[in-house]
């Protein structure tokens, strides 16, 4: 419990590093409130974790309240909380099998990101004025992509002394980044 200690204060230096922009300011307060429900023997959860958040952030300042950045912090944490709430229903209802854990292990970043984007499309337009069409689609196409090269890079630092492992490695990270690049194209 005394790692929090320094772990709260480098959350407080990044928020103040960031001018305590409204995203950053919601991420770091809705983190010291699960850094304190550790300390204090508790369980956090995302939901009270958020209202706090917008609650504090809206008491020293009214104002944030119309803030886009506000806004669509909000909603988007508020379409993750949604979104693990249901995988967990669907975990424990969903037969067990190995292959299903594969497939929504391969998809959930997937899914994830086109709620967030559903979630946030009135307030894209609103603020932006215009919407892509094309972005759930690139999303559904980039997120497990982009999932297994973050996943592929750490692993490839570790065992880079593994030549076989490594090479292995390094020829599945190069595959996944040149798809990607030729995708994005």
């Amino acid at each position: 419990k005394l790692r929090l200690i320094p772990l709260s204060l480098l959350a407080v230096m990044y928020m103040l590093l960031c001018s305590l922009s409204p995203s950053v300011l919601r991420a770091g307060i809705m983190m010291l409130i699960a850094y304190a429900a550790i300390a204090f023997d508790r369980t956090s959860d995302m939901p009270t974790a958020l209202g706090v958040a917008v609650f504090l952030i809206c008491l020293f300042n009214p104002s944030q309240f119309y803030s886009a950045a506000l806004q669509l912090s909000v909603t988007a944490v508020l379409a993750i909380a949604c979104f693990m709430h249901a995988m967990r229903i669907w975990k424990t209802e969903a037969k067990p099998g190995r292959g299903r854990r594969i497939c929504v292990k391969m998809l959930a970043p997937a899914l994830l990101a086109v709620c967030i984007q559903w979630t946030l499309l009135p307030f894209l337009c609103r603020y932006f004025g215009e919407v892509s069409l094309l972005a759930p689609i690139t999303t559904v196409l980039f997120s497990p992509l982009i999932a297994l090269i973050l996943s592929l890079t750490p692993l490839l630092l570790i065992f880079r002394y593994v030549p076989i492992l490594s090479t292995a490695l390094a020829f599945a990270l190069n595959a996944a980044s040149r798809i990607t690049a030729d995708l994005a194209e």
